[in-house]
């Protein structure tokens, strides 16, 4: 429901565009922020970046070492760099 409303925000024509605009991108990265927060407190509550039931992190052979790569983490990143060049886009 909230990137239904981030579309329509950004789609309709009238008054107040750029408003509307930046409003879109603030409720498009308010969520990517609380995964954020979540997971720098994870450890105040013993939360974990993924459940055995869930997606499981990709293990990468970087220099020798197997690096556990978390996908959510991942993805929340790249959706955090696609926002800022989205809005870096309409700003210039």
């Amino acid at each position: 429901m909230l990137a239904l409303l981030e579309v329509v925000l950004v789609l309709i024509r009238g008054p107040f565009e750029a408003h509307r605009f930046y409003l879109a991108a603030v409720l498009a990265g308010i969520p990517m922020m609380g995964f954020m927060l979540a997971l720098i407190g994870r450890k105040a509550y013993r939360g974990a970046l993924w459940d055995p039931d869930g997606i499981l992190p990709i293990r990468v052979r970087v220099l020798r070492r197997d690096v556990q790569i978390d996908l959510n983490l991942a993805v929340v990143i790249l959706g955090m760099f696609s926002l800022a060049a989205i809005i870096a886009i309409y700003v210039y």
